[in-house]
């Protein structure tokens, strides 16, 4: 825990000297989670990219991490630029908004520390959506710690390169290989990147309405989306034969409730928690989005030309985040200059277009070409198409998204008319708006639902206005204080029901791993090579790739469908066809994807009912055996 903790320190230090290089001058508390997050960037980059000569170990994390530190130190101290985390926060002053970030920091601690319980009996998810989607990030760190997988290949996809952004994971790899536990390492970036997103998130309420109580309001309103669920919970709760019960534990998930056409579901419960590439993705979005209003603002090249950077490395931490961004920069650039030749200032757009395109869309360009084989690897026509309405159906257009959103369409026009708004915001409002609707008329993934990724974006930047109705009406007497907040509570509600019910994970939890499972990735650890590919089960949570890190042919076809991998199905059925030991195909089909060894587990037989041991008996080695499973060596 300790090194784990020192190295967000002096990662943070690094990104003050990057700051600090770029004479990026802004108030303390920005600055630094400017800096946390450019340098667990630069860091994380870094070891990746030496990991790739020298593999991950303690060693090599540590040399890299002592030497970013002692550098960025020195440069520090040359320009007498100590780091200040503490300062300019006036306690006395902000003694409220800094209460809000301590209970908002409670939170998020809880969320992520009852997300997952490790122990000697077996590893435990918190919730349905770390089971559901943790195995496959874990199934990524391990192919790291254990499966030495340098240059990175699909550890659930063999002989893919990783199209999936998988850095978050790298970074909870390098933990380990400081010696953190798989807990700490999963939770303890969630916890650090969560905060650092939500006090970027705030701030950048800050650029937007220039007031800090509606910046505050703007950041509750916008993590706690969750549309008009709660009212099927009164529901419940009217007509339960148990009310204290239904109130403890809602029998439901009211922000994901399919039967009644919710799909908008909880922030911190979808997003944050589960999807762990938005772990960067947010924080990185942010930061370059901030950066790049200052530049424009301020005209500073620096401001963009780091934004630029941070846009850059974005593919390679969430995909999602790197399509909303370029769609909103895009947009808001150009509505910016729009303004500025509204007002007949031809000199000063001239200037603008220029700096733009040197030190902001030719470094983003340059450095997409590098990524090209990522993209190129993804099936687009499986990826990109038309969708309207996104998950809406058959249902009304309006009526879906009056139920998804509650007010916050309504308050949001109202915000337009009624309320003063800078010129960035109106731009940067219009801009979000596009995320809105292009992700109802085309879906970006195989999936549609995953285009909330990118509405995302969309409903954070909105929240500020809805927060400067919300103030306005709150400023009109008696009966409009009663009104916002009864808006802010219709704005709210659902979601809090639902992240107190993951609170409760006597309840919500599922098992994993049993003790058996870690005791056979443990073996495999031991009996096979680390970048051994092992005939598993396609499923989502075998121990093999989980635990062991070892490569398989197919993990969750599913999952295979929603990276744009177009032949999954054909590997599904190739699995199959081994398994099943057919006279003709298996020996061919072991030589095609280069099998090193097959597992013969419950998990396989629940697979493939028709599992030929004897097959394998007869002509291959039997390397270990226990109670419930063989592993044989193919080559």
């Amino acid at each position: 825990m300790i090194p784990a903790t020192l190295f967000f320190l002096s990662s943070a230090i690094v990104g003050l000297a990057v700051l600090e290089l770029f004479n990026i001058i802004l108030i303390s508390p920005l600055r630094n989670l400017l800096g946390i997050t450019i340098g667990l960037v630069v860091n994380t980059l870094l070891i990746f990219l030496a990991s790739l000569f020298f593999g991950l170990n303690l060693i090599m994390s540590i040399t890299v991490t002592t030497l970013t530190f002692i550098t960025s130190a020195i440069f520090l101290i040359k320009k007498s630029a100590t780091p200040n985390f503490l300062g300019d926060l006036a306690i006395r002053k902000n003694w409220l908004i800094i209460l809000d970030f301590a209970i908002l920091s409670l939170l998020i601690f809880a969320i992520f520390t009852k997300s997952i319980y490790v122990d000697t009996k077996g590893i435990v998810a918190g919730n349905r959506l770390v089971w559901t989607d943790w195995p496959i990030h874990i199934a990524i760190i391990s192919s790291f710690v254990h499966g030495n997988n340098f240059p990175p290949q699909n550890p659930l996809y063999s002989g893919q390169l990783i199209s999936y952004p998988f850095f978050s994971d790298f970074l909870s790899a390098i933990l380990q290989s400081l010696g953190a536990s798989l807990k700490v390492s999963l939770i303890l970036p969630g916890i650090v990147l969560g905060m650092t997103s939500i006090g970027l998130i705030y701030f950048l309420g800050i650029l937007i309405t220039g007031k800090k109580q509606i910046a505050l309001i703007g950041v509750f309103v916008g993590i706690f989306w969750g549309g008009f669920g709660f009212w099927y919970f009164i529901n419940d709760l009217i007509t339960s034969q148990n009310f204290l019960e239904t109130l403890k534990f809602p029998p439901h998930e009211y922000t994901f409730y399919q039967d009644k056409g919710l799909w908008f579901f909880s922030f911190l419960y979808s997003e944050l928690l589960p999807q762990r590439a938005f772990l960067f993705g947010l924080p990185l979005f942010f930061a370059a989005l901030i950066l790049l209003i200052l530049g424009i603002s301020n005209s500073k090249k620096a401001y963009l030309f780091l934004s630029s950077c941070l846009v850059a490395v974005m593919p390679f931490f969430h995909m999602h985040s790197y399509i909303s961004f370029l769609i909103l920069a895009s947009i808001f650039i150009a509505l910016t200059l729009f303004s500025v030749f509204k007002e007949k200032k031809i000199k000063e757009a001239k200037k603008m277009i220029k700096d733009i395109i040197l030190y902001y869309v030719l470094p983003i360009v340059s450095l997409a070409l590098i990524q090209l084989p990522i993209f190129l690897s993804v099936n687009l026509s499986q990826t990109l198409g038309l969708n309207w309405g996104w998950m809406k159906g058959e249902e009304n257009f309006f009526i879906f998204w009056f139920k998804n959103t509650g007010f916050f369409w309504p308050l949001l026009i109202f915000a337009l008319f009624k309320t003063k708004i800078s010129s960035t915001g109106k731009n940067l409002l219009i801009a979000s708006a596009f995320l809105f609707f292009l992700s109802n008329i085309f879906r970006f993934a195989p999936w549609p639902y995953d285009n909330l990724k990118i509405m995302t974006y969309w409903y954070l930047i909105s929240a500020f206005l809805v927060a400067a109705s919300l103030n306005y009406l709150f400023q009109k007497g008696r009966l409009g204080k009663i009104i916002s907040t009864l808006l802010f509570l219709s704005l709210t509600l659902s979601a809090v029901i639902e992240v107190s019910r993951i609170m409760d994970t006597e309840k919500t939890k599922i098992q994993l791993w049993s003790e058996s499972d870690i005791e056979l990735a443990n073996l495999l650890v031991e009996k096979t090579p680390p970048n051994s590919l092992i005939l598993t089960a396609a499923i989502h949570d075998h121990p093999s790739t989980a635990l062991a890190g070892r490569k398989t042919i197919i993990g969750f076809p599913g999952n295979a469908w929603a990276w744009g991998l177009s032949d999954w199905s054909q590997r599904e059925n190739d699995v199959r066809t081994i398994f099943r030991a057919d006279s003709i195909f298996t020996s061919y089909l072991l030589q095609k994807y280069q099998v090193d060894y097959v597992l013969i587990s419950p998990r396989e037989r629940s697979f493939e009912s028709q599992v030929n041991d004897e097959y394998f008996s007869k002509n291959y080695t039997l390397v270990a055996q226990g109670e419930n499973y063989k592993l044989f060596q193919i080559k």
